[in-house]
């Protein structure tokens, strides 16, 4: 029924979620988060071995420049009552003896009888480099200044020995760079090694878990996650098994009883599809395993036939479970009333009183009296009937009342037509009518009765094998909903 479409529909849309990106493995992300960790540790250890030889270069550097200025003060000692002239030629031969090899940017300055003498040798004698040695030489955090210094000064004489920072600093940045290079080689083979151990211990069992809970989901019941070395998979594992068989033992239940529910609903539709002076033609297709649609063709002792289609909201077990409680109550009402409308108020009284508030079925059923040569129909909020007098236009046959259930003091009328040989009546539920094609339109009623009027002189079988094939044509093949076509040619009449 459209209503059990709609509640359908609406379930699926609860389990609707918005786009979003696929979520990374956990193998994926465990790999991430060591290498991520081995990346810090590597930085910070790099920026703790440029600390450490920074400070370290500088500390030996300073020393080595301390050393020089002991050295060079015992040479210009030497020199201390000498003339001026001949204390500079000395400092400049010393320091151009020197190499820029050995000492890189280095530059000497004597102070001796308070005179300031500094080496000519490479050009870098001036007042600003003077200030800047003796401010170096002075300062409480070396490391900041420009240059290094080495001092010593004793007996009147005091020798600076001076460098260039920027050398230094630049020199323990290519040894640094270097042993970079080294650690970011270990680091990358070390991020591959953990890469390949992850995806080995963690991410293929746990994909391998992941296929088996797939399956499993995919009806694939019974099956086994294997076995698996880590304690925590192992023990997810023997839970997944346990899910499986519990749901594999589920389902043969299901299976059973569906089975079951399948013979019984079976015995509750006709035996046949003939009575005397009636011929039917007939399908029934059930969206589920069983049906909420139903149908019944009952001759009664007094030589009149009741017919009847209902359509019971849903599907699968709940409405196959009304639909048999409909049988039992419709025929005991046919026993009991003549008149189709009196009918449905007896049997809507008594399904209200034992059905749930959201149970409800539409229901057509038409008494044939041969002998007056009349049918009489009530129709609880069905589909439209369509009656075709062997010569004439078709009457639909409409509503005569609201649907059963919804009120237990509910009443219907009867509609009554003439029939004679030849007519047809045509009925059906709205999964046919209703029955949507891949693009959403639906098949129509109008298509439904022009199937039925297209030849009035095929036989009722062919007319129902004709409407059958129509309809899973355009649905696609499958039923969306119950599907019940009955079409009853009259043989004889008044």
């Amino acid at each position: 029924m459209t209503r059990g479409r709609e509640t359908r529909d609406q379930e699926e849309r609860q389990f609707v979620r918005p786009h979003t990106l696929i979520p990374a493995s956990v193998g994926g992300r465990v790999a991430l988060a060591v290498n991520l960790l081995v990346a810090v540790a590597a930085a910070g250890f790099l920026a703790f071995d440029y600390h450490r030889e920074s400070h370290q270069r500088l500390a030996d550097k300073a020393a080595s420049l301390r050393e020089q200025a002991v050295t060079f003060h015992l040479a210009v000692a030497g020199y201390k009552g000498e003339p001026a002239d001949r204390q500079q030629r000395f400092i400049g031969a010393v320091c151009g003896r020197m190499s820029d090899a050995d000492s890189p940017g280095h530059h000497l300055v004597v102070e001796i009888d308070g005179r300031v003498l500094q080496s000519r040798a490479h050009h870098r004698a001036s007042d600003e480099l003077l200030a800047a040695v003796r401010a170096a030489a002075d300062a409480d955090h070396p490391e900041d200044a420009e240059l290094i210094v080495g001092r010593h000064a004793e007996a009147g004489v005091t020798v600076y020995v001076a460098e260039r920072m920027s050398r230094v600093r630049a020199e323990v940045r290519r040894q640094v760079v270097v042993r970079s290079a080294g650690v970011l080689a270990f680091c990358g083979l070390l991020a591959v090694a953990v890469t390949a151990v992850v995806r080995r211990v963690v991410q293929r069992p746990l994909r391998r878990l992941v296929r088996t809970i797939d399956g499993i989901a995919a009806g694939d019941y019974g099956s086994s996650a294997g076995h698996y070395a880590a304690a925590e998979l192992a023990r997810l594992a023997g839970a997944v098994d346990a899910m499986s068989r519990a749901l594999a033992e589920a389902e043969g239940r299901r299976k059973a009883a569906t089975d079951k529910a399948r013979r019984i609903q079976h015995h509750l539709l006709p035996e046949g599809d003939r009575l005397p002076g009636l011929d039917v033609g007939v399908f029934h297709l059930a969206a589920d395993d069983v049906a909420g649609d139903y149908y019944d063709l009952m001759p009664m002792p007094d030589g009149t036939a009741v017919v009847c289609v209902a359509d019971v909201v849903g599907h699968g077990v709940p409405a196959a479970m009304t639909a048999a409680m409909l049988k039992v109550l419709l025929a005991e009402a046919a026993a009991a009333h003549a008149d189709p409308g009196a009918m449905l108020g007896w049997v809507n009284r008594r399904l209200a009183a034992v059905t749930l508030p959201e149970d409800f079925a539409t229901v057509f059923v038409a008494r044939w009296e041969p002998a007056a040569g009349r049918l009489r129909y009530a129709s609880a909020g069905h589909e439209p009937a369509l009656f075709l007098p062997a010569a004439g236009p078709a009457v639909s046959l409409g509503a005569t009342g609201t649907l059963l259930g919804i009120d237990g003091d509910s009443t219907w009328e009867t509609g009554e037509v003439a029939v004679r040989a030849g007519d047809r009546l045509a009925c059906w539920t709205d999964g046919l009518s209703e029955a949507h094609d891949p693009a959403g339109r639906m098949f129509g009623r109008g298509r439904v009765a022009a199937l039925v009027e297209q030849d009035r002189e095929a036989a009722v079988g062919e007319v129902a094998r004709r409407v059958r094939a129509a309809v899973l044509g355009h649905a696609g093949g499958n039923a969306a909903d119950d599907c019940t076509f009955l079409v009853v040619g009259f043989a004889g009449g008044g």
